[in-house]
């Protein structure tokens, strides 16, 4: 089967080798440390498979509205089905499209970290990576 990586410009295709992680991530359920590269700023967290990410923010989300609403909120919030397009069955440029990290922080050129020492759930497009190194950036 041809890949549809080929009609996609060069200069919006992912990283081949930050794709092969992702995909580890999404179906083996693998997390590693990571520092990604896009627009000038490190983003440094934990990288993990979109099921986890979309568990975490569901239950998040579910928190809030429960806090809200002062009652218990039933269902699910969030499901993962939307981050794939329907009926691709190869691993190409359309089916792995975003990369998700947890305890995220955003770094500036001083090494100031935000949003705070805890880090965040991030997701960001995979085409817009620049970089990346293994490892995430630990204070001491």
């Amino acid at each position: 089967m041809e890949s549809k990586n080929q009609d996609v410009p060069f200069e919006v295709r992912p990283d081949p080798v930050l794709q092969q992680f992702v995909d580890m991530a999404n179906t083996m359920k693998m997390s590693m440390g990571i520092t990604l590269n896009i627009g000038g700023s490190a983003i440094t967290g934990t990288l993990i498979g979109k099921d986890e990410y979309f568990e975490t923010l569901g239950a998040q989300v579910k928190g809030a509205l429960e806090r809200m609403s002062g009652k218990p909120f039933e269902g699910t919030p969030f499901s993962s089905k939307g981050d794939t397009d329907e009926g691709e069955s190869d691993h190409d440029f359309l089916e792995t499209r975003f990369i998700h990290l947890k305890g995220a922080q955003i770094m500036d050129v001083a090494g100031n970290r935000l949003p705070s020492e805890d880090g965040i759930l991030w997701r960001g497009r995979l085409s817009e990576i620049t970089g990346f190194i293994l490892g995430s950036f630990e204070r001491k």
